[in-house]
């Protein structure tokens, strides 16, 4: 009895063992939806672009990326890059006063207004 269970005890260890030396590690890779970074854990899609993937003239996530493909400053980015990055966008839906809304309301309920107008003539005749 003792030297069935010993060979039990052997085949689970060798299926464990081969288990875990076939386990396929990812680096730099997508996987069903997973991304993976170098060190082959999973990362989120903005890390795996960061590490995974060459980058020049670009902005990944919060980091710039100059135009010999390292990190840099916002500044230098600029200045290799050639360009100017908007960091706040203008509120320009705030301006619009009361003048303008009251013109452009009139004009939209004039316009459905001429439409059933001409919708109603048109089934008569």
């Amino acid at each position: 009895m003792k030297k069935g269970i010993k060979v039990i005890l052997t085949v689970l260890i060798l299926l464990l063992s081969f288990t875990f030396a076939s386990a396929k590690s990812y680096k730099c890779e997508t996987v069903d939806g997973a991304y993976y970074g170098k060190d082959g854990s999973e990362v989120d899609k903005v890390q795996y672009e960061k590490e995974c993937l060459a980058h020049t003239c670009e902005i990944i996530g919060e980091t710039y990326y100059g135009s010999d493909g390292k990190e840099v400053s916002q500044g230098t980015f600029e200045s290799q890059c050639n360009t100017t990055v908007v960091t706040e966008l203008p509120d320009t839906a705030s301006s619009a006063d009361i003048i303008s809304m009251i013109i452009g309301g009139s004009l939209l309920l004039g316009t459905v207004i001429i439409s059933i107008s001409y919708r109603i003539a048109s089934d008569r005749a």
